[in-house]
């Protein structure tokens, strides 16, 4: 074999070495850690273009699906078909920034009943919690504190930590079918580890996974480009356990800077 010849075969095998090669998270991607500190920032920037956003009322509905359903229903008296049960309350998050926010439910009836749940920098509190409403606690241990940038005591850096997601592994995935995601602390076919997907154009969060618990639980943040919810909301919350969607929270409209009553959180 001629040098020239076997000169060029090497740089065909180098090539094919290195374009088949796998590739570590660290030699082509941010960190985990940095990626989540542009999570904040990403959206304190929002806050600054949005008439410096220090507080939000999003009004919406809330709809139970399954055992959250049912629980609600008794609650409120309401019958539902128990082939399907279903449920939708009007509702309203509210949000107070740093770290604080409150999602209620009502039946739309004129008792006053309401189902409610708060989160005040990592302090959560649940308005008649002997009624189990499995969204409820998702909303305020999870979707709060990951969608408040600044955080409070309890941002997205302390959320993944609890949520035992593994800041030293940092892919690429599709969330939705339709973003490019950072996938944190896992990859996105890996159903059995905790992770956080942030959208690789806007840093915006988009999923959270918590692996830690009995219960497998699962919140997404689907589109923050409505007319209805702003850039700052997405346009609806879906929750998930064991894989199975348990409820979603639509957003009809949201208020930017209202008066919030310090007590409701």
């Amino acid at each position: 074999m001629s040098r020239p010849l076997k000169l060029s075969l090497a740089l065909v095998a180098l090539f094919l070495a290195l374009v088949t090669a796998p590739v570590t998270a660290e030699a082509w991607l941010f960190s985990a850690d940095v990626l989540i500190h542009k999570v904040g920032v990403a959206r304190r920037n929002m806050k600054a273009e949005d008439a410096r956003l220090t507080s939000l009322e999003v009004r919406g509905r809330l709809e139970l699906v399954g055992d959250g359903a049912r629980s609600a229903a008794a609650f409120f008296d309401k019958s539902i078909d128990e082939d399907d049960p279903r449920i939708t309350l009007a509702s309203t998050a509210s949000y107070r920034f740093p770290g604080r926010c409150r999602i209620e439910a009502i039946d739309g009836g004129s008792d006053g009943k309401r189902l409610s749940a708060s989160s005040n920098n990592g302090t959560n509190a649940f308005e008649n919690a002997e009624t189990p409403i499995a969204i409820l606690e998702m909303f305020a241990d999870m979707a709060c504190p990951l969608l408040d940038g600044r955080g409070g005591y309890d941002g997205p850096l302390a959320l993944v930590r609890r949520a035992g997601v593994k800041r030293t592994f940092v892919t690429l995935g599709r969330a939705e079918d339709r973003h490019i995601a950072y996938v944190i602390g896992a990859k996105p076919t890996d159903a059995n580890a905790s992770s956080l997907w942030v959208s690789k154009d806007t840093f915006q969060p988009l999923r959270l996974v918590d692996r830690r618990a009995q219960t497998a639980r699962e919140v997404r943040l689907v589109n923050y480009d409505s007319p209805q919810s702003g850039r700052w909301h997405p346009r609806r919350i879906e929750f998930f356990q064991e894989g199975r969607l348990i409820g979603t929270f639509f957003v009809d409209a949201a208020t930017p800077n209202p008066r919030l009553n310090n007590a409701i959180f």
